[in-house]
């Protein structure tokens, strides 16, 4: 399925020497993503949120942006939890209607010039008890 806006929007990161972000919470399952013709990337999986800096993209007025999500159900290799096919023609018992696309919030953001990407906490662990 393919979803498309056009919106306007100040260029506040760009402009101030920052950037402007725009995030998905996620997408079900594999997708790409457009901004006004370029494609940002692609991404797979549908838990996970994906982001792209469009600050260069970003125009003041006619902003287009493009997703396509694809989603196969229980006939690919990704997880879909209690989804069905047959849950369409027969709803009920433990399974229920699948269902794909964009399922977070989208929003775009405008961040400094300086801004923390990605934070990874990793855990040491030690075999001493106390």
């Amino acid at each position: 399925m393919w979803y498309r806006i056009t919106f306007d929007a100040e260029r506040s990161g760009g402009a101030n020497g920052g950037a402007t972000l725009l995030h998905f919470g996620a997408i079900d399952w594999q997708s790409a993503v457009y901004f006004n013709g370029v494609l940002l990337g692609n991404h797979t999986g549908g838990y996970s949120a994906i982001d792209f800096d469009v600050t260069a993209h970003l125009k003041a007025t006619g902003n287009e942006l493009l997703v396509f999500a694809h989603d196969p159900s229980e006939e690919g290799s990704q997880p879909n939890g209690k989804q069905r096919i047959s849950a369409i023609s027969a709803p009920g018992g433990d399974t229920y209607t699948p269902s794909s696309g964009i399922w977070q919030t989208v929003w775009m953001e405008a961040a400094p010039a300086s801004y923390v990407a990605e934070l990874v906490i990793n855990q040491v662990r030690s075999s001493r008890r106390f």
